[in-house]
């Protein structure tokens, strides 16, 4: 009899048990689907303002806070490793390499990024070059001087596949019109850590809705991209904050781009 009556109590438990996770299962699926209709009554609504874009990603993603250290003695203390005449401006963190005879790339733009590909890959030319990306929203955004000498920007990675955005933990490799290496510029993040565990971050969607929200998004408008990244958030120390964050490029009707940020954890917007 004690046996059965353990039973039923054993039973009972874990039926209480299931059901509160259900419960919670289910709270949580309304809350995501009503969190995705909104965004998708949002960006109607945009339309409606003649806001153009192209359809952001629904699909969520995870990120964490990050710290690291922006201008670290790394470049400074590892400079002489490299070829080229070298510079370091301990102001900005920045190493500047450039060459008096340039460096041949390639005949296009194409083959030039193939090139720097395997120039990366040299510790004798790049430091550290293996962890940058190249940052194809940057590199678009960037114009040829009056020299007619262009850039590509590359984007160091800060955790899995997300790199960061922003003048820190950046390359920014100068070409002349024959597409040869004249120079680049380098910033590097060191000493990454990981702040917490990381957590479920907003979509492209839904940072698109909280930007339009806010008004940050005027009529007329065309957004240009959108892409998940780190940027900054606040310094303490020697030490940076970074955060997972939806930048947005938007083009105003008379054609100036402002760069965007939204918060991709909590979804505020960053000024």
């Amino acid at each position: 009899m004690m046996d059965f009556k353990r039973i039923l109590i054993v039973f009972f438990w874990v039926f209480g048990v299931v059901n509160i996770f259900l419960t919670v299962q289910l709270i949580r699926a309304n809350t995501e689907a009503s969190r995705a209709n909104t965004a998708v009554s949002v960006l109607t609504e945009m339309a409606n303002d003649n806001i153009k874009f192209t359809n952001p990603s629904t699909a969520s993603s995870m990120g964490s806070y990050l710290s690291g250290q922006v201008n670290s003695n790394y470049l400074q203390s590892q400079m002489n490793l490299i070829d080229g005449k070298k510079k370091f401006d301990s102001a900005t963190g920045t190493l500047s390499v450039t060459y008096e005879q340039p460096q041949k790339f390639g005949t296009t733009q194409t083959t030039v990024k193939r090139s720097i590909s395997k120039y990366l890959k040299n510790e004798a030319k790049v430091l550290s070059g293996t962890q940058y990306r190249f940052d194809k929203q940057f590199s678009s955004m960037t114009k040829p001087d009056s020299h007619g000498h262009y850039s590509l920007v590359y984007s160091q990675r800060m955790t899995g596949r997300q790199v960061v955005m922003g003048t820190a933990g950046q390359i920014r490799f100068t070409f002349d019109k024959q597409n040869r290496l004249v120079r680049y510029a380098q910033t590097y993040i060191g000493n990454v850590e990981v702040l917490r565990d990381a957590v479920e971050v907003i979509s492209g969607a839904d940072a698109l809705k909280d930007l339009y929200q806010y008004n940050e998004l005027p009529n007329n408008s065309t957004v240009k991209w959108t892409k998940l990244a780190y940027t900054a958030l606040i310094t303490v120390k020697a030490d940076t904050i970074f955060v997972p964050t939806w930048v947005v490029a938007v083009v105003d009707a008379n054609g100036d781009v402002s760069i965007l940020r939204v918060n991709a954890i909590d979804g505020s917007v960053l000024k």
